[in-house]
C-alpha cells in the first residue's frame, strides 16, 4: 500500500509539466522513499549516449566532474560506452556490487570511489525506445546490495520519469498561470571578499552555485562556471558596497538578486560580516536559498494527508482554482465523482471555502519543512 502511494506521488510529480530539472530534487526524494540509497544522480543523454546534463547529490568532486566532461572524444568515454551497453539491454534496470577486479577500472576510481558506492542500481529511462537518460542510485558498504524488489520498484516508475523529463514548461494538466515560488530546504552560505572574490564556499554552497549559474551541466558549460560564479559574486559585492556608500538604513532589506532558470528560482542575499563595511578587509556573507514552483510544493504537501491518489489530484487542481466541472474534465471522471472528492478534501482540511485550500496545503508543507530543519539543527546536520 505504501509503495502504491509513493508510485502515485512520483506519477503526479512527473505530470506537473514543470520540466525534469525543476522536479528532479523532489523526484529523487520520492524515489529515495521507494528504494533506499545513500546518493543518486540523474544524467540526461543525447542519441550518442553523451551526457548533456547532470543532477547529482551530493555534488561530485572537481576531479570527478573533470573525468565526466574534460576528455577528448566523448564517444569513447567509458561512461558513454557503458551506458550504451546498458541501453541495448531489454531490461532497463541493472544492478551490481563492486568486485575487486572492478576497483581497477576508471569508473570506479574516478566516480564510484568518491561516492563511497559499493552497490549500484542503474535505470535507463526511455521514451518509445529512445534512451533519454539514466537514473543512478548508490549504496555504501554498510548497506545490502540492491535486490529484485528494488529493481521492480524502480521499473514501476521509469515510464513516469520519462514523461516528466520534458522541458516544455507549463504543459501539464496541473500547470497553472500562477508562477509563484516557495522556499525549499536547500540553503547555504558563502563568504566573499569585498571585491566579490570567494573567501569560503562550503560544498553545499558550491553545489547550489552549480545550478544557479548553469542552466545545463555538460561539457560545454562546466568550463564556463568559474567565470559565471565570479561574475555573480562580484555583482553582489558591488551592490552591497553601493548600499553602504549611499548610506542606506542598516535595518533595510539587504541587497540581493533572484536567478530563475529551469532548476528553479534562487534567492541570494548579501550581508556585511563586520561592523565597519568601509574597512578594506571587510567580508561579505551571502545566503543562498533555492525555491520551487508553488504547484510543486502543493504536490509534496498533499502527501501528508490520508487521501487516495485521485483525491490528491483533485486537491491539487482545486488549490489552483479549478472549478468542479474543470476538475472532472481534467481527470476524466463524472461531475458527481469530482463533487464527492472535493467534499472529502474540504473535510480533511477543515476548509469551508475554495480559497482556503491552497493556504492550508502550503501550511502543511511549511510545517514539514520547519520540522526537518529543526531535526537537522538538533542532530547537528
Amino acid at each position: 500500500m505504501k509503495n502504491a502511494a509513493l508510485v502515485a506521488h512520483v506519477r503526479q510529480l512527473c505530470c506537473l509539466g514543470l520540466g525534469g530539472r525543476a522536479i528532479m530534487p523532489a523526484l529523487i526524494n520520492a524515489v529515495r522513499e521507494l528504494v533506499a540509497f545513500d546518493s543518486a544522480e540523474f544524467a540526461w543523454v543525447d542519441a550518442r549516449g553523451e551526457m548533456t546534463n547532470l543532477y547529482a547529490e551530493p555534488l561530485l568532486p572537481p576531479d570527478v566532474m573533470h573525468f565526466y566532461f574534460h576528455r577528448g572524444d566523448a564517444t569513447d568515454h567509458p561512461v558513454a560506452l557503458t551506458f550504451r551497453l546498458r541501453a541495448a539491454l531489454a531490461d532497463p534496470v541493472t544492478t551490481f556490487s563492486v568486485t575487486d577486479s572492478m576497483r581497477h577500472t576508471e569508473i570506479y576510481s574516478h566516480v564510484l570511489r568518491h561516492l563511497g558506492a559499493e552497490h549500484v542500481l542503474y535505470c535507463v529511462i526511455r521514451d518509445r525506445g529512445q534512451p533519454l537518460g539514466q537514473l543512478s542510485l548508490y549504496r555504501g558498504a554498510h548497506r545490502q546490495a540492491f535486490c529484485a524488489v528494488d529493481r521492480g520498484a524502480i521499473s514501476s516508475v521509469a515510464g513516469y520519469i520519462a514523461h516528466g523529463l520534458g522541458d516544455s514548461l507549463a504543459n501539464g494538466r496541473y500547470a497553472s498561470a500562477d508562477q509563484s515560488y516557495r522556499d525549499t530546504e536547500q540553503q547555504a552560505m558563502l563568504t566573499l571578499e569585498r571585491d566579490g572574490r570567494l573567501r569560503h564556499c562550503s560544498s553545499a554552497a558550491r553545489r547550489m552555485l552549480h545550478f544557479v549559474t548553469l542552466d545545463s551541466v555538460n561539457r560545454g558549460t562546466v568550463i564556463q562556471q568559474d567565470a559565471a560564479i565570479h561574475s555573480l559574486t562580484r555583482e553582489l559585492a558591488e551592490q552591497l558596497v553601493a548600499h553602504a556608500r549611499d548610506g542606506d538604513e542598516p535595518g533595510g532589506r539587504p541587497p540581493g538578486m533572484v536567478v530563475t532558470n529551469r532548476w528553479g528560482r534562487f534567492v541570494l542575499r548579501a550581508y556585511w560580516l563586520t561592523d565597519d563595511p568601509h574597512a578594506p578587509d571587510a567580508l561579505i556573507g551571502v545566503q543562498l536559498r533555492r525555491q520551487e514552483p508553488t504547484v510543486l510544493r502543493l504536490s509534496q504537501a498533499m502527501r501528508r494527508l490520508a487521501l487516495s491518489p485521485q483525491q490528491k489530484e483533485v486537491g491539487l487542481l482545486l488549490a489552483q482554482g479549478k472549478s468542479n466541472p474543470e476538475i472532472a474534465g481534467a481527470l476524466g471522471v463524472s461531475l458527481n465523482t469530482a463533487n464527492y472528492h472535493v467534499k472529502q478534501l474540504f473535510s480533511k482540511l477543515n476548509a469551508h471555502e475554495r480559497s482556503e485550500v491552497a493556504p492550508k496545503l502550503l501550511g502543511i508543507g511549511d510545517d514539514t519543512l520547519r520540522h526537518r530543519s529543526a531535526q537537522r539543527v538538533v542532530s547537528g546536520g
